[in-house]
């Protein structure tokens, strides 16, 4: 399991960045009452899954409700904020 935690520390570090960007694109496409795509990560429980998915808000359409939809339609839970923790990493190769 420890060789795993590095690349999900790169990854929630990459996947909160991106949501960041998105989201700052998201909102002047919403108030400019266009549609916009929005990124959306989940994991699929009892699987060890992590998925990616990118998704069509149109306007009218709550951005969270799509982004719970496209989960839900793969069968993954959205990440909770609990879990973009980079506290207890371990990197063997500097022990």
């Amino acid at each position: 399991m420890k060789r795993y935690l590095f690349p999900l520390a790169t990854l929630a570090l990459i996947g909160a960045f991106a949501m960041l960007t998105l989201v700052q694109s998201g909102a002047r496409a919403e108030a400019a009452g266009e549609s916009y795509v929005i990124s959306v990560h989940g994991e699929i429980p009892g699987r060890d899954l992590i998925v990616h998915i990118q998704v069509l808000v149109r306007p009218g359409e709550s951005a969270r409700a799509v982004a719970n939809a496209a989960l839900a339609e793969q069968g993954a839970r959205p990440f909770a904020s609990a879990e973009y923790s980079l506290t207890g990493l371990v990197w063997d190769q500097f022990s």
